[in-house]
């Protein structure tokens, strides 16, 4: 029987030892085959080159400003109030300059600093003097008489004006029956009927050109007009929280003023009372 030397078997098991150690310490050390590195490239995700950046994205999100001319019911909706009141202002001056040549003719618009509410606007055009006026001017074929005056002062002389300007707006105008307003929108609905007679003035004045050969109005300078008067709007309403709130806080700090000084001023008088006087209680003192 052929046994081994004792030399090799000791370096046979050191050996062995060593390799289990190893093992150990790293499993991933084996015999397995390691995967294939994969490409650089292939580490990355793929991207649409043409996809837009976040900065890109953000602008196609960005909502444009509505257009009157397309949409003027959701520019108006876009409005606070003072933007509404300066396009009404700006509505009635083009409305009156075009239909009355002289200004003593001419009546004082509604409201203060140019901005007139949907009720004033109503109010203005409620009697239908200056709406026949206008269409009188423009086509005076489309009106034979313009009730004015005293006799404006009827429902039906009222009702006459209305329905003249009406017309004209569909005959000489070519706008159709949903965008024209009735008599009940203006005299009858209050601010209900704000909506229908704004929209078809407004068309009015942006066909004027085009189907009147007459002055239109200007869109961008209404746009801009209403914008102008939201930012001076907010900037007032800021100017008068700080007037309000100014006030208050110098009470407040004169409140805390007057305090510290109260409590200073009885510091010297406790010490001026303790010098003088004594300790004990009086009765006991003049003992």
């Amino acid at each position: 029987m052929f046994l081994p030397k004792k030399g090799n078997n000791e370096a046979h098991g050191k050996l062995l030892l060593v390799e289990i150690s190893l093992a150990k310490k790293n499993p991933k050390m084996s015999t397995e085959v390691a995967p294939a590195a994969t490409p650089v490239e292939e580490t990355f995700e793929k991207k649409d080159v043409n996809a837009p950046s976040n900065g890109d994205a953000t602008k196609v999100e960005e909502k444009k400003p509505i257009d009157p001319r397309e949409d003027l019911l959701g520019w108006l909706g876009t409005l606070i109030p003072a933007g509404v009141h300066r396009a009404n202002f700006e509505i009635l001056n083009w409305l009156q300059n075009t239909a009355v040549e002289k200004e003593e003719d001419k009546k004082t618009l509604p409201g203060k600093e140019q901005a007139v509410t949907k009720t004033q606007f109503l109010n203005f055009l409620k009697d239908g003097t200056l709406l026949a006026k206008f269409a009188q001017k423009i086509s005076p074929e489309s009106v034979e008489k313009v009730y004015e005056g005293e006799e404006a002062k009827t429902k039906e002389n009222q009702v006459a004006n209305i329905e003249n300007f009406t017309k004209f707006l569909k005959e000489k105008v070519g706008l159709s029956d949903e965008q024209v307003f009735s008599p009940a929108d203006l005299q009858d609905k209050g601010k209900a009927g704000f909506n229908p007679v704004f929209n078809s003035i407004f068309q009015l004045g942006t066909h004027a050109q085009e189907k009147l050969n007459a002055s239109g109005i200007d869109v961008e300078s209404i746009v801009e007009a209403a914008s102008q008067a939201i930012k001076s709007n907010i900037f007032q309403t800021l100017l008068n929280f700080f007037k309000r709130a100014r006030p208050q806080l110098k009470s407040k700090e004169e409140k805390e003023n007057n305090e510290e000084i109260t409590v200073n001023g009885d510091g010297p008088k406790a010490e001026e009372n303790g010098t003088n006087g004594t300790t004990q209680p009086p009765a006991v003192a003049a003992n």
